[in-house]
Parts: structure tokens; C-alpha cells; sequence
């Protein structure tokens, strides 16, 4: 297996958000796959002072797609599938797993939160995790394990406990901040720690992914599994 070393970060970018009250969460639209202008002329308060913030040249980049979702969520329950992983590699491989050696684009992103019940997590320093190769995944394969990052949380979770101090840890998303990732970027959902409503946004450049911009009607909670899905 090819051992593939990530530099996983985020930087933190200037300005805070405005300070919503649940009211004002539970009532902003959300979306799917948006161009900026769209979601400026459909989107409410917190949507457009997310997009204030953005750099310029992100604002002014026409390819450029926001995501959001608002929760209401409880303790114990989570705003995505569990588990590391990274966002938007191209899943090109034949198991329709994504292909970390090699993509064929790399897409980088922002994104926001308001609301404290549950702050992404991020994994913070330079890790080296072993690929697998395509159709060696589930059963009968190499590893058991049904996707990717199945294994990889499993394996970072672990380095996370051998690694020594100050070499690789895990620090949480600030509300009411920008933090710029990218495709090294290893992040999570955390479980709430308490009952609360949370907006989530994040745009993208440097996908392949298309504008469709649509409103989500709907969203999912989920139950710690991190084996499950991606």
C-alpha cells in the first residue's frame, strides 16, 4: 500500500460573524450547490454576512459554490456521518471510493459556523496514513472495512494517542469565524453537547462541481457510526 502524507490545517480568517439568536438560525434558508449571486438574492441575514467575509477573490470567483444546513440539534446527536475525512476529492476510482494519489483536481474551501452545540473538529499537523488500493476494500478484500475513510479514522484516531505532544492534536471550529481549508484538511462532525440550532456554510473553488442552486427542504441528524457511510 502507498503511504500518502497529509499537511492537515486551516487557517483562520479575518472578522467575526453577527451573533444570531436560534430564532434567526431556524428561520435561514439553506442550500445546495449555489453560485454566490443566487445565494446572495435568496439567502437571509446570516447567509449574506457570510458572504461579506469571504476574501474578494474568493467573492468575485464565478465558480465558486456555497453549501449550508441549518440543525436543531440534541445531545448526542451529530450534523453529518461521523468520522475523518476530507472534502470534494474526486471519486474517480472504479470502487467509487476517493482517489487521494492521485486527483484529478484539488479543491480547496471556507466555511462558517453559528451556534456552539457542535464545532467541527479539525485535525491539526502532519500525519502519513496508508492508501488502498482500488478494489481491496470490503469483503473478501484487503481490508474489511466498507470505504476509505472507515479505515482512516480508525488509523488517525490511533495516531492521535501514540503521537507526541505537539505533533499532531485536534482543534475545534470557533463560531462566527472563516476558516480556509483544503484538500489536506482532515475534519469531522462532533457530537452536540448540548440542545441548540447551528447554521453551517461552506464554499468551494476548484471543483468540478456544477451549480444547481437549489434550496434544501430537508436535512438529516445521525448517530455516532463512523464506519458507516462517506
Amino acid at each position: 500500500m502507498n503511504l500518502l502524507t497529509f499537511h492537515s490545517n486551516y487557517t483562520q480568517l479575518p472578522g467575526f460573524l453577527s451573533d444570531y439568536t436560534p430564532l434567526e438560525i431556524e428561520q435561514e434558508p439553506q442550500f445546495f450547490s449555489a453560485d454566490l449571486a443566487w445565494a446572495w438574492d435568496k439567502g437571509g441575514p446570516i447567509t449574506r454576512d457570510f458572504l461579506l467575509h469571504l476574501p474578494e477573490e474568493w467573492r468575485l470567483d464565478k465558480t465558486v459554490i456555497l453549501d449550508s444546513r441549518v440543525h436543531m440539534l440534541m445531545p448526542g446527536w451529530l450534523p453529518c456521518i461521523p468520522g475523518w475525512h476530507l472534502d470534494d476529492i474526486p471519486r474517480t476510482r472504479q470502487d467509487g471510493q476517493p482517489d487521494h494519489s492521485n486527483p484529478s483536481y484539488r479543491a480547496e474551501h471556507v466555511l462558517a459556523l453559528v451556534g456552539d452545540c457542535s464545532r467541527t473538529a479539525f485535525l491539526v499537523g502532519d500525519i502519513q496514513l496508508h492508501d488502498v488500493p482500488d478494489g481491496q476494500l470490503g469483503i473478501g478484500g484487503v481490508c474489511p472495512e466498507t470505504s476509505i475513510y472507515g479505515k482512516w479514522h480508525e488509523d488517525i484516531e490511533l495516531a492521535l494517542e501514540l503521537a507526541p505532544a505537539g505533533t499532531l492534536r485536534v482543534a475545534y471550529a470557533p463560531e462566527r469565524r472563516l476558516l480556509q481549508f483544503n484538500d489536506q484538511s482532515f475534519h469531522r462532525g462532533v457530537v452536540a453537547t448540548h440542545a441548540g440550532w447551528r447554521w453551517f456554510a461552506r464554499v468551494t473553488r476548484g471543483s468540478d462541481r456544477k451549480a444547481f442552486n437549489k434550496v434544501r427542504t430537508q436535512t438529516q441528524v445521525y448517530l455516532p457510526a463512523p464506519n458507516v457511510g462517506w
